[in-house]
């Protein structure tokens, strides 16, 4: 695997990162850097209109960069005439003499050493780039990056909304119903139970809503988890029960091993997440007639927070974190005026901040509610751990502090 890759040197060239000083080619003559140039993005070399110093002499045109010199070769440069006319080779490592830079007197600049520290960070595998470095950003910036971040997070839960949407027919009650049994499956399970919810819609659900065997029979036979029950009388009950209604309504089964069944935390076995999922369609139908209902913590709270359900604090929380605000978010996205930005931050804001192995390193940001550390799990999920750091707020600010901008 390559330490860096071709795109990052470029993002770093781009825009001026390399660290303050003096910068020396393979032959040791003297760089100055006075315009990086304009990048590029189709064939042909990376930067045109580069202005650099070699020894002093002033030169304009364009600059070629690599990870590796010979990547000149495999990228098939030294029959290309466009690379010809070049003032620069920047590359990450000096592997090899071009024949092609020699013969046109173009020296090769290697990076490697001029790297920030950070971007030299991003080529570790474990941890944050930014992990030995302290952030010097304000609390209004950290709440206003936090906001952002949110915002997007929001945005890329809404595409997974509108793809179960469009999948239902555009059916609002249906689209909510498979986002709320997804999220009994605590994550691990999150795929088998969208997988449940698909074979048994919504529209069947309801259908025998008032009829606790019924609900519970179809949910744990297509789960095929009837056999894993421990109560032999009611296990029979059931398995008659589905028998009959996978006949009627010609119902199939997960295949074994698609549903995990092992090392789950007390609460959030599958068996017992299938059992209070029937207690909710039983005597909560109402929340699927209207969803859009639960836009306070005051009405989830006296739905799902009934003695009956015996839903825990942390999964209620979870279930509005991942089912409740994504749906709200995506009426208010298609116009429902009956829903306000405000309403469903201050709806996650009800929620308990997250500590995690992923919110633990974000200590500067100063998190406390859920919808920072939501927010810090988008920023880990979708740049930290992709090593991301020119696209963050963050990374950028110690870029910043650690080099120079061209002048």
């Amino acid at each position: 695997m390559r330490e860096i890759d071709e795109e990052k040197l470029q993002n770093i060239w781009e825009l001026g990162l390399l660290k303050p000083g003096t910068y020396y080619s393979v032959n040791n003559k003297e760089i100055r850097i006075l315009n990086p140039g304009v990048r590029n993005k189709d064939s042909g070399p990376d930067f045109f209109n580069a202005k650099i110093q070699v020894d002093g002499i002033t030169l304009v045109g364009n600059i070629e960069i690599h990870v590796n010199s010979k990547d000149w070769l495999y990228h098939g440069h030294d029959d290309d005439p466009s690379y010809d006319k070049l003032i620069l080779h920047v590359v990450y490592h000096c592997n090899g003499e071009i024949q092609q830079n020699t013969q046109n007197q173009v020296e090769v600049l290697e990076i490697k050493k001029y790297l920030p520290d950070i971007a030299q960070n991003t080529n570790q595998n474990r941890g944050l780039a930014c992990r030995n470095f302290q952030p010097n950003i304000s609390e209004t910036e950290s709440k206003i990056f936090l906001n952002e971040l949110l915002s997007t997070r929001f945005e890329e839960k809404l595409k997974e909304t509108n793809r179960i949407f469009l999948r239902t027919g555009k059916n609002t009650a249906e689209t909510f119903y498979i986002l709320l049994v997804k999220n009994f499956g605590c994550r691990i399970n999150d795929l088998p139970f969208e997988m449940i919810a698909d074979i048994l819609p919504l529209k069947l659900m309801l259908r025998y809503r008032t009829d606790f065997v019924k609900i519970k029979s179809l949910l744990f036979g297509v789960a095929g988890l009837l056999p894993n029950m421990k109560d032999e009388k009611e296990r029979k009950i059931l398995e008659k029960e589905f028998f009959h209604l996978k006949h009627k309504h010609q119902l199939n089964s997960l295949q074994p091993g698609i549903l995990k069944t092992a090392r789950f935390r007390p609460g959030n076995s599958p068996l017992i997440k299938l059992h209070q999922l029937a207690v909710l369609i039983h005597l909560q139908e109402e929340l699927f007639f209207n969803p859009q209902n639960l836009n306070s913590i005051e009405k989830i709270t006296a739905c799902l927070g009934t003695q009956e359900l015996k839903l825990s604090k942390d999964f209620i929380e979870n279930l509005i974190i991942n089912s409740i605000i994504p749906f709200l978010y995506f009426k208010f996205s298609t116009g429902n005026k009956d829903l306000t930005y405000d309403q469903l931050i201050q709806l996650i804001k009800s929620c308990r901040f997250e500590q995690n192995h992923k919110t633990k390193f974000f200590t500067f940001l100063s998190g406390q509610s859920a919808a920072d550390s939501q927010a810090m799990l988008f920023l880990y999920d979708h740049l930290c751990s992709k090593k991301k750091c020119m696209q963050c707020k963050i990374g950028n600010s110690i870029l910043k502090e650690e080099t120079i901008v061209y002048h």
